[in-house]
C-alpha cells in the first residue's frame, strides 16, 4: 500500500495510494463552537448527524500537523492506524513518523450532552481558548482556535488560487 514518491539524502519519502480511500465516511462543514470552562466540545448537530445515528460516538483525538486538533471517528482512526503501523520499525524515518503519528492520539466518547473532553495539555498545543473553529474534511476533523483558523484560511486561498495549475495538470 505504500509507494516511495522521493528521496530526500538518504531517507525515502512515503506516501498512500491516492486512488484507494479506504473510508467512506465523507463529513463537511465548518462550525463556530464553543469550548465550556471543564475543557469540552460540544459537537455540532450538523456533524452528529453526517455521522449516523447508527455509528458509534467513540473517537481519537490527536494533535495535528498545523496547531490545531484533529478528531477521528474510531473506524477511520483503525484505518489509518492500520496503514501506520505497516511502517518498518528498523527504518528511523518510518519509526520515528509513527511515533509522532501516534504520540498523541487518546480515545474520547461523547457524553449524554454529545460533548468530547479536550485535555488541556492539547488546549495549550493548538493555542485553544474558547471560541473554536471546527472544521469537517471528508473522513476526520480539525478543531483550530480562531485566529489559528482565519491564518490558515488565509494560506486556503492563496493555495486554491496558485495550486491548481500544479496540481490538476492536464492529462495527456
Amino acid at each position: 500500500m505504500w509507494e516511495i514518491v522521493g528521496e530526500s539524502g538518504k531517507a525515502c519519502i512515503f506516501a498512500l495510494e491516492t486512488e484507494k480511500r479506504l473510508s467512506m465516511i465523507q463529513l463537511l462543514g465548518d462550525y463556530t463552537c464553543r469550548i465550556d470552562g471543564k475543557g469540552r466540545l460540544k459537537l455540532p448537530a450538523d456533524l452528529l448527524k453526517q455521522l449516523g445515528e447508527d455509528r458509534d460516538k467513540r473517537f481519537v483525538l490527536k494533535q495535528g500537523a498545523d496547531r490545531c486538533l484533529v478528531l477521528y471517528p474510531e473506524e477511520v482512526w483503525e484505518q489509518k492506524t492500520t496503514l501506520v503501523n505497516q511502517l518498518n520499525t528498523l527504518i528511523k524515518e518510518e519509526r520515528e513518523y509513527r511515533r509522532a503519528f501516534l504520540r498523541s492520539a487518546r480515545y474520547v466518547e461523547t457524553d449524554s450532552s454529545e460533548r468530547i473532553n479536550i485535555p488541556d495539555n492539547m488546549l495549550k498545543y493548538a493555542e485553544i481558548e474558547r471560541e473554536v473553529k471546527v472544521l469537517a474534511l471528508a473522513d476526520e476533523i480539525e478543531i483550530w482556535a480562531v485566529g489559528l483558523y482565519e491564518e490558515s484560511a488565509e494560506e486556503d486561498e492563496r493555495i486554491l488560487r496558485e495550486a491548481p495549475e500544479k496540481i490538476w495538470k492536464k492529462q495527456p
